[in-house]
C-alpha cells in the first residue's frame, strides 16, 4: 500500500532496525532517520537518492573505509588518556566528584590525550627547528613556499616532534609539521601540511621584502613567531549538544540515553576541567575535541573523504590568539587540521583537511 511513498521521516525515534519490507518501497527518494539507536540496516538504502542520518551509522548499510594505499592503522588507543596512567586517574576522581563512575567504562574511553599549547615570548629566531607559532618556518634548502600567482599562503605553525615525544605516543617520535594556508575565509580547504625529517631542516625562510600574502594581514602575523609552552591535557566531548561530540556509535547512543541528571553532572564535569571551553582564548591543541554546534571536524572530514570520526586525528587546532593576527576566525572560531590516522602512521601529509568552526 506504500509503494508509492517518496517523502518518509522517521528521525527522533528509537528504531534499532528498519523492517524488512523496507525494500519494497520503490519510488522513495528522500528519507530522514537521523537520531535512532540503530544496530544494522539494509543495503536498499543506497537505492535512496537522499537520506539524512549520521555518517556513523551509514557503514551499517555501505562502504564508508577510507581509501588509502597504506597499511591501516588499528591502534587507536595510543590517542587516549588510557595509555597515562595519571590523567586517568586524574578523570576517574572527577567522575567519583560529579555522580559519574557509572559511565566510567565509555567516558574514559572517548577521552582524548591531547597536547595543549600557549604562547609565551616572541622567538628571537636563533634556533631552527624550534616550536614556533607565527613568524617564519624553518625549511628544507630545496623547500618552495606554497604560494598563489605569486602571493605566499599563510604560515601557521611548526611543531617540533622531538620535543613532543615524552608526553604523547601518537605522533612521529622525531622531525617537524608545519601548517599553512590559502585563505581560510574562502576556502577552508586550500591548507598545506608538510612533515620534514629533523635532518632536513636547515634554514628559515625569508620572506622578501615587498612580499605580498594571500590573505589580507597575514604579511604583519609572518614577521613575528611566538614560542610555546605544552602540556598533557584531558580532552572530553563537549557538554552541548553532546551526541555529536562522541566519537563512537558507543558513545553517540549512550550521550541520547542518558538522563537529565546525569546530563547536568556531565556539563559540571566539563566546567572543571575548561572553565574557558567555549573559547580555549590563546590555547591550542592537537588530539582535542573541538566545540561544535552541529557537526565535529573529525565528522566533516569523515563525511568528506571516508572513514569513521574517532579515525580522523585532530593535528593542530588553532583558537583565537591576541598575539597571531591571522587566528581570527569568526566570533570564538577555530581552525582545525585533520589527518586520518593511517596516513599520519605513514608520515602522509597529503590528504590532511581543514574546517573552520565559527
Amino acid at each position: 500500500r506504500l509503494v508509492g511513498l517518496v517523502d518518509l521521516n522517521l528521525a527522533s525515534n528509537k528504531l534499532t532496525q528498519l523492517p524488512e519490507s523496507f525494500e519494497k518501497l520503490i519510488n522513495l527518494k528522500r528519507l530522514d532517520i537521523q537520531y535512532n539507536q540503530f544496530l544494522n540496516l539494509p543495503s536498499c538504502l543506497n537505492n535512496i537518492e537522499r537520506i539524512r542520518i549520521e555518517h556513523e551509522f551509514k557503514g551499517l548499510y555501505t562502504d564508508i573505509s577510507y581509501q588509502s594505499l597504506h597499511p591501516v592503522e588499528n591502534n587507536f588507543k595510543k590517542f587516549h588518556i588510557g595509555t597515562t596512567e595519571e590523567l586517568k586517574s586524574k578523570l576517574t576522581n572527577l567522575l567519583l566528584k560529579h555522580n559519574l563512575i557509572g559511565a566510567q567504562e565509555i567516558i574514559v574511553s572517548e577521552a582524548l590525550l591531547a597536547i595543549c599549547f600557549e604562547l609565551t615570548e616572541k622567538d628571537p629566531s636563533n634556533v631552527v627547528g624550534n616550536t614556533r607559532f607565527g613568524g617564519s618556518p624553518d625549511v628544507p634548502l630545496s623547500f618552495e613556499h606554497p604560494k598563489t600567482e605569486e602571493r605566499f599562503w599563510t604560515f601557521v605553525a611548526q611543531i617540533n616532534l622531538q620535543e613532543l615525544a615524552p608526553h604523547q605516543g601518537f605522533l612521529p617520535r622525531t622531525g617537524m609539521f608545519s601548517f599553512f594556508y590559502e585563505d581560510i575565509n574562502q576556502d577552508s580547504e586550500k591548507i598545506k601540511v608538510f612533515y620534514f625529517r629533523q635532518e632536513e631542516v636547515k634554514k628559515q625562510f625569508q620572506y622578501p621584502t615587498d612580499a605580498q600574502f594571500s590573505e589580507e594581514g597575514a604579511g604583519v602575523s609572518s614577521a613575528v613567531g611566538y614560542l610555546a609552552n605544552y602540556s598533557q591535557h584531558i580532552s572530553l566531548p563537549y557538554d552541548y549538544n553532546l551526541s555529536n561530540q562522541m566519537m563512537t556509535l558507543e558513545g553517540r547512543k549512550f550521550a541520547r540515553s542518558i538522563s537529565e541528571e546525569y546530563s547536568e553532572n556531565y556539563e559540571k564535569l566539563c566546567d572543571e576541567l575548561y572553565p574557558d571551553k567555549r573559547t580555549n582564548s590563546g590555547k591550542h591543541f592537537i588530539n582535542s575535541f573541538v566545540f561544535s554546534q552541529n557537526e565535529t571536524p573529525p565528522t566533516y572530514a569523515a563525511e568528506k573523504s571516508g572513514g569513521r570520526a574517532e579515525e580522523w586525528i585532530n593535528l593542530l587546532t588553532l583558537n583565537f590568539d591576541k598575539k597571531l593576527a591571522f587566528s581570527s576566525f569568526g566570533d570564538c572560531g577555530t581552525l582545525s587540521f585533520l589527518i586520518h590516522a593511517t596516513d599520519l602512521k605513514a608520515l602522509d601529509t597529503s590528504k590532511v583537511r581543514a574546517q573552520i568552526m565559527d
